[in-house]
């Protein structure tokens, strides 16, 4: 199962975002993309992401894979010292 609201690593960290569900999906329906994770937002909605990458081309790099794998609107989202801020912002600190 995809675990919820894991604690992240201190320093940056960029996330590729594949979605925001109702419920967690099941892994067989994620194409065998891993690492998963998912936070509970307030909306009772999980958004779901996948990895953990120190830098942004790492990032984007694993993002066409993602992409590639069916979900092709996924997209980048960044956090430092576990908190959410803009990718523009993370790429500035890099």
């Amino acid at each position: 199962s995809i675990p919820v609201d894991s604690e992240l690593p201190p320093g940056l960290i960029f996330k590729i975002q594949i979605g925001s569900y109702s419920k967690l999906p099941e892994g067989e329906k994620l194409n065998g993309l891993y690492p998963l994770y998912s936070n509970k937002l307030q909306n009772n909605l999980y958004r779901c992401s996948v990895g953990e990458f120190r830098t942004y081309s790492e990032a984007k790099e694993a993002q066409k894979v993602v992409r590639e794998s069916g979900f092709s609107d996924a997209f980048l989202i960044s956090f430092y010292n576990g908190v959410k801020i803009p990718v523009s912002k993370a790429v500035n600190l890099q």
